[in-house]
């Protein structure tokens, strides 16, 4: 056996044992579809590409969930979507690998109905390629004669019928032809079925994935199966939503599209997408769960269909003048509303029975897609954010500042980079407890985490002290923008909670003051070390004069440095 045989036999096994019910299925389809290849003809250069086709067709499911794979009971709209990635996923698999390139037509086409409905282009006739549509009714036959966890096998006699109900239909009239042909001559032989499993499934399931008089892509399930396609390749939240709105769009025709998520901290829904925004309609849009048609939606967990709006009781007007109807699918998880899928036509009664059915299905598939890409966010903040202030780390910081520095460099551009140091933190645990200077710190990063401007970065530097990265700023600009934010803290009081060392009772804090120092990019240094030792140099200056009370007496002092630099303020 040649070595490429041998990895594909091997390959061939690891597909089989992802479902230890189709062991040996691979295999079988290989035969089955040589034989027909054979009989039709077809040179032994194609013959080669039906034998590793048939090996290789499933190939995808080595990265398909398993919990669809082997689900026993009814596929539900998702799970079946899920499924279907496979093809699309098995030619990802071969083509990233660069082997057997041949094939892909093979892997990527063999769920195609010769009638159409098929996927995943919803080829038909001629346009599919003859050795995919060889290996698809391959593939059927053998799947019909064998056991699998949703039926037992079916005797070869109804196998045969089915197959001449799809002849044309699902299946390639000439390829079925040949293959029906070979069974009745007893040309190829069928395994013996085993026992049935242990837990057969319901006739649904078997009826659903064998009905060869409806096609597989109905237009609830094509959709489902596109924005499942989207959802595995995207991993930012926003254009995965996006992109689903315009996958619906395609589907439902121009109309106001737009998803809102519920914000943990203020409760409001905020959109996070969009499509056919009315130029009245405000930009951010946010609602609240008492607000129209999609807050009730979200309030209440229920789908809600207002077919006219001017007689509809909860309708409100949001901006879009043309409105005459209006749906809104609340995204539902583990039993809560986190969001909504909101559109608004200008047709009245836009939305019957088939539109409404296909919002719900969509936006159950969205809210499995949005917890996943909330809980995976989540834990990407919990490793860049600080646990004490929320804001961002250290080593984030850090991260960011590299990032920054060398932008500025490409764009010879300006950098600038502020330390401050929290004072009198000492004292204040000293006096009343560690809580009152955690709530200190953390009064602080709040003050100036609202106050700093787009694009900023403002972390926790360590202990006592803050950093905060300006980018596109020189230093004049720095001094100004810090002088603002720290003349900002003034009046500002924070709150510490009742306790041993406040006597009791909740007691009210001014804010700490801060010693900081400012440093730019190039001036200061071309590199992130150079830059944090010089602003950390000037805010220890600061901090100096204030003890001294000597003030800018001080800002030629080369005491501390080699030579004099500006003092922060």
């Amino acid at each position: 056996m040649a070595e490429s045989d041998r990895a594909l036999v091997a390959l061939a096994t690891a597909i089989d044992l992802r479902d230890a019910s189709a062991f040996g299925h691979s295999g079988r389809v290989a035969e089955y579809a040589v034989r027909v290849g054979e009989k039709l003809g077809l040179s032994r250069d194609r013959l080669r590409i039906l034998h590793y086709g048939g090996l290789l067709h499933d190939v995808g499911k080595l990265v398909t969930d398993d919990r669809a794979l082997r689900k026993r009971g009814p596929l539900d709209m998702v799970e079946r979507a899920k499924v279907m990635e496979h093809s699309l996923r098995g030619v990802l698999l071969l083509g990233r690998a660069g082997v057997f390139p041949e094939v892909l037509p093979v892997v990527k086409y063999h769920h195609e109905w010769y009638g159409g409905g098929g996927y995943p282009e919803g080829l038909r006739g001629e346009a599919i390629p003859l050795e995919a549509a060889i290996v698809g009714v391959a593939d059927a036959l053998e799947a019909m004669t064998n056991d699998r966890p949703y039926r037992v096998a079916l005797p070869v006699a109804e196998a045969m019928e089915r197959l001449r109900l799809g002849k044309g239909l699902q299946f390639h009239p000439e390829a079925t032809g040949v293959l029906l042909g070979l069974l009745e001559e007893g040309a190829i032989l069928l395994p013996v079925a085993g026992n049935p499993p242990l837990e057969i499934l319901s006739r649904e399931r078997e009826e659903e994935a064998w009905n060869p008089l409806s096609p597989t892509m109905s237009r609830e399930l094509a959709v489902m199966y596109r924005i499942s396609l989207e959802a595995g390749s995207i991993l930012d939240l926003e254009p995965f939503l996006q992109r689903t709105l315009e996958i619906l769009r395609g589907n439902l025709g121009p109309a106001f599209y737009a998803v809102y998520l519920r914000d943990e901290e203020t409760g409001y829904l905020v959109r996070r997408a969009a499509l056919g925004v009315p130029s009245n309609m405000a930009e951010g849009e946010v609602l609240t769960e008492e607000q129209g048609i999609p807050g009730w939606a979200v309030r209440y967990g229920k789908p809600v269909v207002a077919g006219d709006v001017a007689r509809h009781p909860l309708y409100r007007h949001r901006g879009y003048d043309q409105a005459r109807s209006e749906a809104a699918v609340p995204l539902v998880a583990k039993g809560e509303a986190i969001g909504v899928l909101n559109i608004i036509s200008e047709i009245t009664n836009a939305f019957g029975e088939e539109e409404t059915m296909l919002m719900v299905a969509v936006a159950g598939q969205l809210a499995g897609a949005v917890t996943t890409a909330l809980v995976h966010a989540r834990i990407a903040q919990v490793a860049i954010r600080d646990g004490l202030t929320g804001i961002y780390n250290h080593s984030y910081f850090y991260q960011r500042m590299e990032e920054e520095i060398s932008r500025t460099q490409r764009r010879r551009g300006n950098l600038s980079l502020v330390i401050f140091d929290v004072n009198g933190l000492k004292s204040l645990n000293d006096n009343y407890g560690h809580l009152a200077g955690d709530a200190a710190l953390k009064a602080f990063a709040r003050a100036v985490s609202s106050d700093v401007r787009l694009g900023d970065v403002f972390a926790r530097y360590g202990g006592d002290e803050f950093a905060l990265l300006m980018p596109d700023t020189v230093l004049q600009e720095g001094l100004e923008v810090v002088t603002r934010l720290t003349e900002g803290l003034e009046g500002k009081t924070f709150r510490v909670e009742s306790g041993p060392e406040t006597g009791g009772e909740a007691k009210e804090f001014p804010l700490l003051q801060v010693a900081w120092g400012v440093a730019s990019y190039p001036e200061d240094g071309m590199g992130s070390a150079e830059m944090v030792a010089a602003a950390d140099l000037r805010m220890y200056r600061n901090k100096i004069m204030r003890k001294t009370g000597e003030g800018r007496k001080l800002a030629g002092d080369d005491r501390l440095a080699e030579k004099p630099l500006p003092l922060g303020w």
